[in-house]
């Protein structure tokens, strides 16, 4: 049976490679914007605002502009809980412990990029 932390996993290699596809994006960039994507994702789902603010304030330090980003990101987040409640539920369930090795994965993803 499939970890939390494997599920996270998976669900970010399948965004990174749909997203550098369809928005026809070089792999790091879409790595960084789906790996934000989550981390913010996780906060939303656990009500943690100074999380979501963390995260608001490294993306405006990782990208030129964030634009509408995170509109947008609330937008996916309302649709995910209609679309998509196993994912909304996935990221209620993983643990403090789980989203710090998620986001280890993901760092050491983007600095093999690199």
């Amino acid at each position: 049976m499939e970890s939390n932390l494997e599920k996270l996993q998976n669900f970010y290699n399948g965004l990174v490679n749909q997203y550098s596809v369809s928005l026809q994006i070089p792999k790091l960039e879409a790595k960084l914007k789906v790996g934000t994507l989550i981390f913010y994702f996780y906060a939303h789902a656990n009500n943690n605002t100074e999380l979501k603010e963390k995260i608001k304030t490294e993306a405006g330090e990782l990208f030129n502009s964030t634009g509408n980003f995170f509109s947008e990101a609330e937008n996916d987040f309302d649709k995910m809980k209609i679309e998509r409640p196993d994912l909304v539920q996935l990221f209620k369930q993983s643990t403090t412990e789980e989203y710090d090795l998620f986001v280890k994965y993901v760092q050491d993803d983007v600095l093999l990029s690199k």
